[in-house]
């Protein structure tokens, strides 16, 4: 029986998400949502409202990106190319692989990514942010707030 995200979350099946973006393999978005109990993608508007919930927001973008377009507000950064990339991840959730993460970045690619590594890794609650940043239906594009960086 295939349930659709929303079908879940009305009927109570979907705890809280975390939100993550990259990963060095690809599983597929199938595999992704079978091991997570967030939905493999959310808009940016729903992961501010997980992120109000708790979640916790990581941009894995690069120092340069955030430089010219701002950080989502009370995101943290970490870049996906980070060679510590886990570590940092596991110091935000305190080891805690139930912490719900939502990852963005500028479009959604290398959220996915990120998302799919931490799902590798163990994590049962994370997210990739559609759209990312910067994309025509991103957190920007969905005037959401954005704080400068640093």
């Amino acid at each position: 029986m295939n349930l659709s995200v929303t079908a879940m979350v009305a009927i109570g099946l979907a705890s809280t998400p975390v939100v993550s973006a990259c990963a060095e393999s690809e599983p597929t978005e199938q595999s992704a949502m079978s091991a997570t109990s967030l939905a493999p993608e959310v808009s940016p508007s729903e992961a501010q409202n997980l992120q109000d919930k708790g979640a916790l927001l990581i941009d894995v973008r690069t120092p340069e990106e955030w430089e010219q377009t701002g950080i989502p507000a009370d995101a943290h950064t970490i870049t996906l190319q980070d060679a510590d990339f886990l570590k940092q991840v596991e110091r935000l959730t305190g080891g805690d692989k139930d912490q719900p993460v939502a990852f963005i970045c500028r479009s959604g690619n290398r959220s996915a990514k990120a998302r799919d590594r931490l799902v590798q890794e163990g994590y049962t609650n994370v997210t990739s942010v559609a759209g990312g940043v910067a994309g025509e239906e991103g957190w920007i594009a969905e005037d959401l707030p954005v704080r400068e960086y640093p």
